[in-house]
């Protein structure tokens, strides 16, 4: 047989070998985080021009560096196990900041995370939802915003800019805005401090 053509069955026949064995990239999460640890997931939105107003509200502070949270207001309803963190699996972080023409300051919630799929409650600075939808052993976040499916890494970012009309006063005007939703990845659930 000639060289060329052993040296091309070759070729065939290892990538043939690798397609087989090659595991299948996951569209969805097979499973959960670990249970010492736990996914921190935050959307972000900054309004940077429309109309002015001033936000003081903060719930939580989350330290990237650290990995320290403390969530010192939280919403009503189920939150951390003041006792067992067993079943968190993901804290979603959500707010919002005016800068600039917009005005100033800003307001978040923060939501512990022990089911999949979790929706974001209903909020009036944004016209569309993210749902949770699940995490998987390496931290990978799978999101769904709207109608658009988001899969970030762990230390990934995924941002939009974004025009909308809204009511201000009584007359319509423009506003614009940055939405950033990130996946701070697997962070340790005993750096989290718990408020009672």
């Amino acid at each position: 047989m000639p060289k060329k053509l052993l040296a091309l069955l070759a070729a065939v026949l290892i990538f043939a070998a690798c397609g087989e064995t090659a595991p299948k990239p996951t569209t969805t999460p097979t499973s959960l985080s670990p249970v010492g640890n736990y996914v921190f997931v935050e959307r972000w939105i900054e309004i940077y021009q429309g109309g002015y107003l001033i936000m003081d509200y903060p719930t939580y502070i989350f330290d990237r560096d650290s990995g320290e949270l403390l969530p010192y207001i939280v919403p009503p309803g189920k939150w951390f196990p003041l006792e067992d963190l067993t079943e968190l699996k993901v804290v979603y972080g959500r707010g919002i900041s005016r800068t600039g023409p917009a005005g100033s300051g800003a307001d978040s919630e923060v939501f512990a995370i022990t089911e999949f799929p979790f929706t974001e409650p209903c909020v009036d600075d944004t016209d569309v939802d993210v749902t949770v939808e699940g995490i998987d052993p390496q931290g990978v976040a799978y999101l769904k915003r709207g109608n658009q499916r988001i899969v970030l890494q762990p230390g990934q970012d995924w941002t939009t800019d974004v025009k909308r009309t809204v009511e201000w006063g009584g007359t319509e005007l423009e506003e614009f805005s940055r939405e950033r939703i990130s996946n701070y990845g697997l962070q340790e659930k005993s750096k989290i401090q718990l408020t009672k």
